[in-house]
């Protein structure tokens, strides 16, 4: 990371994306599942130009959290979109409102709630259109989502309305940390079963097969060996610390650093860099980054723009000096900055928006 050139050029904190890397990313979890089960989620990168590379790769469905998200991916004409997120009243309209203006792309929504879905349908029958939804399955998250044994009567009651087509079933187990592998595939099994023997029944009544979209970067291996599920990691094409612990069997890498320098240096063991919780997400406890250049650093005291950190020695520290650090949770962080600078055979070449941390693109 320090074989760098032109590191002086940016300022801190703030993140840079090691290309190479990220496209690794991208080819190992094209290695692990097929193009038609693939349906990466964007919640992590939130760049217009990282779905675009993901799209000239030959994807083709993509998950995303917010209608900015959505519609960063109308925006390159993405043809399969999916909403994993509950929509409220006004975003209803917003969501509509994607769908004229981006007529290219295929937008479908999660929905638990009978009562919000009959106003959904009461809503589309003033546009006049009929929309795919997917049914959310709780499966253990506990966040949102409709248990297993009543998959079946929220179904049906589904079929009475005249606007909403039943595409598929939305399955996330981001409740799922297991570190061993074969611990993991054991819990994924054992969660998702009355999950599937419920889909199946009612895939027998009806005489049809559904779509079933599941798990997150953590479950991805498991999930990748079933032919029925389409597979949708986030994480998975920038990494972070926290999954590098967690799961040394996802062979991805980090692409994503932050960037930090020293400020004050306030005695032999510790010294203070510019990098505070608006620039790396501080919802988990210390360490919330490890840094490259000085692992056995220990995290002190973190406040808006500061962290003071102890190390070993402070006597060749100087103002200034740059620390590169591995967020410990990449995806809030990656919200807190506005562009990322890209890195290309160690040479720092331009900066890309990150575009879909605005609450708000156009609609």
């Amino acid at each position: 990371m320090n074989k760098i050139k032109n590191l002086s050029e940016i300022d801190s904190p703030s993140l840079i994306l090691i290309k190479e890397i990220m496209e690794s990313n991208i080819e190992a979890a094209l290695e692990m599942v097929s193009l038609d089960r693939f349906r990466p989620h964007v919640k992590t990168n939130k760049i217009l130009e990282v779905c675009k590379i993901l799209k000239n790769k030959g994807v083709t469905k993509f998950k995303a959290s917010t209608i900015s998200e959505l519609e960063m991916l109308g925006m390159i004409d993405a043809k399969d979109v999916l909403l994993a997120h509950q929509l409220t009243p006004l975003k209803m309209e917003r969501f509509i409102n994607l769908s004229l203006k981006y007529p290219n792309t295929k937008f479908s929504c999660v929905f638990d709630n009978y009562e919000n879905l009959v106003c959904f349908d009461d809503f589309l029958d003033s546009y006049d259109f009929k929309q795919d939804i997917f049914i959310d399955v709780n499966v253990g998250m506990n966040r949102t989502g409709l248990p297993c044994n009543e998959l079946i009567v929220f179904f049906q009651k589904i079929l009475k309305l005249k606007n909403i087509n039943i595409k598929g079933f939305h399955i996330y187990d981001g409740h799922i940390r297991e570190t061993n592998i074969d611990k993991r595939n054991e819990i994924v099994k054992e969660v998702f079963n009355q999950a599937y023997l419920q889909i199946e029944m009612i895939e027998n009544l009806h005489n049809c097969k559904f779509q079933i979209v599941a798990g997150g970067s953590p479950s991805f291996s498991v999930h990748s060996q079933n032919s029925r599920v389409e597979c949708s990691p986030g994480t998975f094409v920038f990494w972070d610390w926290k999954y590098s612990r967690l799961f040394p069997d996802l062979k991805f890498e980090c692409a994503v650093y932050i960037i930090s320098r020293v400020i004050s240096i306030l005695d032999s063991k510790t010294i203070c860099l510019d990098v505070g919780h608006k620039a790396v997400a501080a919802e988990n406890p210390f360490p919330r980054l490890k840094f490259l250049n000085f692992p056995e650093a220990k995290s002190i005291m973190q406040s808006e723009e500061h962290l003071v950190i102890e190390i070993t020695d402070t006597s060749n520290i100087k103002i200034g000096d740059v620390l590169i650090g591995i967020p410990d949770h990449i995806c809030p962080t990656i919200a807190l900055h506005e562009n990322i600078h890209v890195i290309e055979n160690n040479v720092y070449v331009y900066d890309w928006n990150i575009i879909a941390r605005k609450r708000k693109i156009n609609i």
